[in-house]
């Protein structure tokens, strides 16, 4: 025979058994480590975290212990949860190190740089990622300075106040979107290409690139965009005085305004590029580049001047 003892037995079991399997579905929760050295050092220094090294996942990382300014050298590749750099502190990539954000912040309020004199450098995500906090992310004068995902469908977030800025390559053709709030920032001789490939699909929509900040080529710098759909609605892409934007192959751009300064030019550089349903702001060149026809959609309000610069070879804009 039942008795009341024996269905309260059954009932806290089962609430037991319950409690165990939400227990070890719950992800553990990151230890927060401070670099507490008051001086500059090498990431490997455990001494120097409160907490010990960071040396996975399981570890949000501070480099902000609010007093001394200072610099972390990555000097060995890692992965980790979350960061935050403090604003008058640095973390200092190494050549041929990686970063693997397994969280989904950065707060950059200081200055992140990515130094490779050869190797591949990155900075690698395993999830959806925002950068904020006012910094600076600097990628090195190299193409082998690399922002990347290790998993399809991942999007990197440069949020308002954020500055994105350098050379290298931002998506590596590794189906990563890229939404940008803030400002993308092509700024030395090395080429900074964005290339999200094209199944980002930021959001279930066709993006792959969303910009509503502004994207541009500076100080001479040239800024790429290629293999992807670039959602340009509400933002800006431009070239300043003696820079380049080129859109090169498998280029899909769209919406928004395109302006050039002084000698800055934006080029069509591929057959493979396309363009439309933008606006040509004042005073502003677009330049089709010789053997190049690409495909033009939709409506371009040309406000400045649409160039075509055949020096030989047919330079087409198909309808």
């Amino acid at each position: 025979m039942k008795t009341v003892n024996d269905s309260v037995t059954r009932t806290f079991a089962a609430m037991l058994g319950a409690s165990m399997t939400l227990a070890l579905a719950m992800p553990a929760l990151a230890v927060d480590t401070t670099w507490t050295f008051n001086g500059n050092g090498n990431w490997t220094q455990a001494a120097n975290w409160d907490n010990g090294e960071p040396i996975d996942g399981s570890f949000n990382v501070f480099i902000d212990d609010g007093d001394t300014a200072v610099t972390v050298t990555l000097n060995a590749s890692r992965t980790i949860a979350n960061l935050t750099v403090g604003s008058n502190d640095a973390l200092s990539f190494n050549n041929a190190t990686s970063l693997t954000l397994a969280g989904t912040q950065v707060n950059n309020a200081g200055l992140i740089s990515l130094n490779s004199t050869g190797s591949s450098t990155n900075i690698v995500l395993a999830n959806n990622v925002t950068l904020t906090g006012g910094g600076q992310l600097l990628l090195g004068n190299s193409t082998l300075n690399r922002i990347y995902s290790n998993a399809t469908g991942r999007v990197l977030t440069n949020a308002f106040g954020h500055t994105l800025a350098g050379s290298g390559q931002i998506g590596a053709s590794t189906n990563m979107g890229v939404i940008n709030q803030g400002l993308v920032d092509a700024n030395q001789s090395v080429a900074l290409t964005i290339s999200p490939n094209t199944s980002a699909n930021i959001g279930g929509s066709d993006d792959d690139v969303q910009n509503t900040g502004t994207m541009q080529a500076s100080n001479g710098g040239t800024l790429q965009l290629a293999s992807g759909n670039f959602n340009n609605t509400g933002g800006t892409i431009q070239a300043l005085a003696g820079s380049k934007v080129d859109l090169i192959s498998g280029a899909v751009l769209f919406g928004g305004n395109l302006t050039t300064a002084g000698t800055g030019r934006i080029r069509v550089a591929a057959n493979t590029a396309a363009l439309g349903g933008l606006t040509l702001t004042s005073g502003s060149t677009l330049q089709i580049l010789n053997a190049v026809a690409p495909q033009i959609f939709g409506t371009i309000t040309n406000n400045g001047t649409i160039e075509q610069n055949s020096s030989g070879s047919n330079t087409d804009a198909v309808l």
